[in-house]
């Protein structure tokens, strides 16, 4: 069995017994940083409370100083910047009277752990296969669940009873729903960071998938897990179903254990216009692996985009007779990045003319004022980011000056402002936003907020973007309010107790999921029945992913380490000896095994398609919020807030209104349906696997 390692250097006993040795101050929660460490050339930033000027100083674990700085006031807290700190070692930060911060790593492949683990977590949500694999020494396993997805009976009513083949996918959240929607939301950061980032990624080493060491890289065959089951949710005319899952949520129990029956939901325009913009840009990231199934997914995107294009209605699925999570959202940010994708895929010049178009036409919000080019905070229920993005990448010739040069602005702009937060923010702990951007994942959107960031570092070459998506990482691992990693299994202290079935129902939790985060900036709570603060959510993780793949390393050559390992034993809840780099829960010898069964699927395919168009026609939400914006539900949708400043309206209002479920469930199910139906349809489903699934590569293990 191979074993993962944690670039841990010490055991939390020893490190406190060193930090104890140099003649300092104890462990302060008082002083934080990363958790996970820094890349030596990023931005490292420690927030101080309790002090707001004076001297700071770093020191090796061994207690040498090796540097020593003024604070400076941020907010009601004390920056203490470190940048110039960029040999590879383990260091901590002094500052007199308050005390030292943990230990922590200085290395070029600082991310790659934290994005392995982030990586992991997308395994272990794979449905329909065994799951197996070790992490800090603990070993995780479940058997296959859901292997019958899934009933027609709302989809195609004369066919009642019959099942079609819909296995494999990601799971959505901590429930067993999936949901076209999400799964393009998540999937747009995951192949966009392979677009930018795609000579790191192709290095980077997933043991634990059965697929590794095939002619895909591991990280393309983990994306591919969750776009094989998309291909299976598409309708023969292009149309594509919304959802998979029971009337209502399962109980807390393993996937093999959930017996509830399982429905293809009716058709979307907004999951059809995603599955189009999400098959386009895939279509372009395999073809230098595998030709055929690139061409299987242009086909699947170009069969749905035609079906939009002379289907201009926004129809909202008939969800009626569905008790959970929904994310039901309109589609015309949906089509604009359906446009852009297929524009720079095929080149199509009246696709370029339907994103241009839409971009600059955009529907009012629900103040009647028209919306922005660029979204500041968005996530599923607002995806125009991703086709702008698209846009402003492309190399080909044909774009309108004018609106090149609005968008390039809208993007600078965004971005300026999430920058001057994360440095000058009131609140002093990095994060790009303020405290009105609290709402359901908005921790998700806090790691998405690296996509803007990123494309204003490639249009202007300043540096400050991506020093401040490395402070929305800090944040997320331990600089911010709690002291605390937001990532399960990863960091300091981080969450024990996420709103996730497979880690309650086995009695531990699954590492390398990034949690939602409060909905105020104090009322994060690490508690299963917290589903508005603690759940996890693919379209956050996924989020997360991009935002570590800014930091990879260019090389990545981690040798495969089958027996040492290092078990740093701290147990999660214990911060004060914590020295560490990180651990936290629990620790030391993370060995993967991976072995791990495929493929699962059983291709039953009854293709029962005959459109029989129930049209049901329900207006199922009745909801008065005609919000053009798609959403002032759900989650951590927000509304994605479009305005750049944050500005008073800024959704803030979005949402703290976490009715917002929509998202990744909560069984809360306040479903979110608000605004009202153009159109409710179902239509017949014709489901087909599309492609098939490789073999491949190695592992990770990661030293100082």
């Amino acid at each position: 069995m191979l074993c993962f390692r944690f670039f841990v250097s010490a055991t939390a006993a020893l490190s406190a017994f060193i930090l104890s040795m140099s003649g300092y101050a104890q462990i302060s929660d008082d002083v934080r940083v990363s958790s996970v460490g820094y890349p030596k050339d990023a931005a490292k930033i420690a927030s101080v409370v309790g002090k707001t000027a004076g001297e700071f100083s770093v020191f090796t674990e061994e207690g040498t100083a090796v540097y020593s700085g003024t604070l400076v006031s941020g907010g009601s807290l004390g920056q203490a910047d470190f940048s110039s700190v960029t040999d590879d070692g383990v260091y901590y930060v002094d500052v007199p009277e308050v005390g030292q911060s943990i230990l922590f790593s200085i290395s070029e492949d600082a991310m790659l752990m934290p994005f392995e683990a982030v990586m992991l977590g997308f395994y272990a949500w794979r449905s329909g296969i065994d799951i197996q694999f070790t992490w800090n020494g603990e070993q995780y396993a479940h058997a296959a669940g859901h292997l019958n997805d899934a009933l027609i009976d709302f989809v195609n009513p004369e066919q009642a009873g019959t099942i079609v083949d819909a296995t494999g996918g990601w799971y959505d959240a901590g429930d067993y729903g999936r949901y076209i929607v999400n799964s393009a939301c998540a999937l747009a950061p995951l192949l966009r960071a392979y677009e930018e980032m795609g000579d790191r990624l192709a290095q980077v080493q997933l043991s634990f998938i059965p697929e590794t060491g095939g002619s895909i890289p591991d990280y393309l065959d983990e994306v591919k897990y969750n776009l094989d089951w998309m291909l299976k949710m598409q309708f023969d005319d292009g149309r594509v179903s919304h959802k998979l899952t029971p009337i209502e949520f399962a109980d807390f129990v393993m996937p093999a254990d959930d017996d509830l029956n399982r429905y293809i939901s009716p058709w979307g325009s907004a999951a059809t216009a995603g599955f189009t913009a999400t098959m386009a840009e895939a279509s372009r990231v395999f073809r230098p692996y595998d030709a055929a199934y690139a061409d299987t997914l242009l086909s699947a995107a170009q069969l749905s985009y035609d079906y939009l294009v002379s289907h201009p209605d926004n129809v909202r699925a008939d969800l009626s007779d569905f008790d959970n999570a929904q994310y039901s959202t309109d589609d015309w940010d949906d089509r604009i990045w359906a446009a852009a994708e297929m524009w720079e895929t095929t080149g199509d010049a009246d696709a370029l003319s339907d994103f241009e178009t839409r971009i600059t036409n955009q529907p009012p919000d629900r103040f009647g004022n028209p919306p922005p080019y660029i979204d500041h905070n968005w996530d599923w229920g607002s995806m125009k980011n991703p086709g702008v993005f698209t846009y402003l990448a492309s190399k080909r010739d044909g774009r309108n000056a004018g609106i090149l040069q609005d968008l390039e602005s809208a993007v600078l702009e965004s971005a300026d402002a999430i920058a001057a937060e994360a440095f000058n923010g009131a609140e002093g702990f990095g994060r790009g936003y303020d405290t009105r951007t609290y709402y359901w994942g908005s921790n998700g959107v806090v790691a998405r907020s690296c996509m803007t960031l990123r494309r204003a570092a490639d249009l202007t070459g300043d540096s400050k973007y991506l020093d401040a998506c490395m402070q929305q990482i800090a944040n997320l691992f331990g600089r911010n309010q709690y002291n605390r990693s937001y990532v399960t299994g990863v960091g300091l202290n981080p969450p024990l107790h996420p709103h996730c079935r497979r880690s309650e129902a086995s009695g531990h939790p699954y590492p390398g999921y990034v949690v939602g985060g409060g909905q105020t900036s104090d009322d994060w709570q690490d508690d299963v029945e917290s589903y508005e603060t603690n759940e996890i959510a693919i379209n956050w993780q996924g989020a997360l992913a991009y935002a570590l793949a800014q930091f990879l390393p260019e090389q990545i050559d981690i040798p495969v380490d089958t027996d040492s390992s290092q078990d740093t034993d701290s147990s999660a809840e214990d911060t004060d000896s914590l020295p560490p780099d990180t651990d936290t829960g629990s620790d030391g010898d993370t060995d993967s095994d991976s072995d791990t069964d495929s493929d699962s699927d059983t291709d039953t395919d009854t293709d029962t398609d005959g459109d029989t168009d129930s049209d049901s026609d329900s207006d199922s939400d009745s909801d008065s919020d005609t919000d053009s914006d798609s959403d002032s539900d759900s989650d951590s949708d927000s509304d994605t807030d479009s305005d750049t400043d944050s500005d008073s309206d800024t959704d803030s209002d979005a949402d703290s209104t976490t009715d917002t479920d929509s998202d990744a469930d909560g069984d809360s199910d306040t479903n979110d349906d608000d605004t009202d139906n153009t159109g409710v349809d179902s239509g017949g489903c014709g489901c087909q696997l599309k492609g098939s699934v490789p073999q491949r590569r190695t592992i990770f293990s990661i030293l100082l």
